[in-house]
């Protein structure tokens, strides 16, 4: 379960846990703050989840975007852990021809990344 609080109203997500998978992805990237890891990716029917390596206090959303097939930007829903941060997208905004499509980085300093599922 994620739980979100926004101007101090508390939201919750379940996921459907049933047919998930799990990849490891262990990409790290570059950003202003410094550098993050992608450590793995969680795949639920109709959403995805890339759990992010700890110190990532200065990453926000709005430096991990997803890349619909239409090349929409769509952000994630985020989730503060003790050893990181979750990011969760719907799976359309972000995976299609077998891979993650990202842009990453802040404002005019974005770089696309793709992220390839075999």
């Amino acid at each position: 379960m994620v739980k979100i609080i926004i101007s101090g109203i508390e939201y919750t997500f379940t996921p459907n846990k049933e047919n998930t998978e799990e990849k490891t992805i262990n990409k790290t990237v570059k950003i202003k703050a410094g550098e993050v890891t992608i450590r793995k990716a969680l795949f639920y029917p109709e959403y995805v989840a890339l759990y992010l390596t700890d110190g990532t206090d200065k990453v926000y959303e709005s430096m991990f975007l997803a890349i619909d097939e239409k090349g929409e930007k769509k952000g994630p829903i985020v989730y503060q852990k003790e050893d990181g941060k979750v990011l969760v997208y719907k799976k359309d905004d972000i995976m299609h021809d077998n891979a993650l499509h990202l842009q990453v980085g802040q404002s005019n300093e974005l770089e696309n990344i793709d992220i390839e599922l075999n």
